[in-house]
């Protein structure tokens, strides 16, 4: 539950209103993003990746920049990866 409800905060933080993705696929992608051990901040990360280009653009990376310094988001590793260079954020891949 409280999973559910820090996920629709991570994507509002994120910029992406929760209402814009359909109920049931936003659900579904909290219980797979639980289960399979990623923070609501990953799982935002990677819907992010998944947006069309003109959504994405305008996505502010300094969110991203403090999850990782959180330790919110493992950003070294080879999902997360991918979701960065999708997005852009090539400089927070090379983070410490």
């Amino acid at each position: 539950m409280f999973y559910g409800i820090r996920f629709n905060s991570a994507l509002a933080r994120r910029g992406i209103p929760p209402t814009l993705i359909e109920t049931n696929f936003r659900r579904s992608l909290q219980q797979v993003g639980e289960a399979s051990g990623n923070t609501p901040q990953e799982v935002a990360v990677f819907i992010a990746a998944e947006l069309p280009l003109i959504q994405r653009v305008n996505l502010p990376p300094s969110v991203v920049q403090k999850w990782i310094e959180a330790g919110k988001v493992n950003h070294k590793s080879d999902e997360m990866r991918g979701a960065l260079g999708t997005l852009c954020l090539w400089d927070l891949m090379a983070m410490p």
